[in-house]
């Protein structure tokens, strides 16, 4: 993949991560108080971790493996 395009990816498959993020919070702070809505968070964060795992996994690990210049230094040091 070309740099720039590589670029571009790397940009919006952190911002899906960013919006998926943003649903966990809006689950749990529906899910306070009710036992079956905490499963249901439970169950909805495990799926949205899978999705996230799969992400970085498959599209951003390449990526940073054949241009590191565009991995942001948080995930560096979460590798180290």
């Amino acid at each position: 993949m070309q740099k720039e395009i590589a670029k571009q990816v790397t940009a919006i498959m952190l911002d899906c991560c960013k919006k998926l993020e943003e649903s966990i919070d809006l689950v749990a702070n529906a899910s306070r108080d009710d036992e079956l809505e905490k499963k249901e968070l439970m169950d909805f964060r495990s799926s949205i971790g899978k999705i996230m795992g799969h992400i970085f996994v498959d599209v951003l690990h390449p990526i940073y493996q054949r241009h590191p210049e565009l991995e942001p230094e948080e995930l560096k040091s979460q590798r180290r």
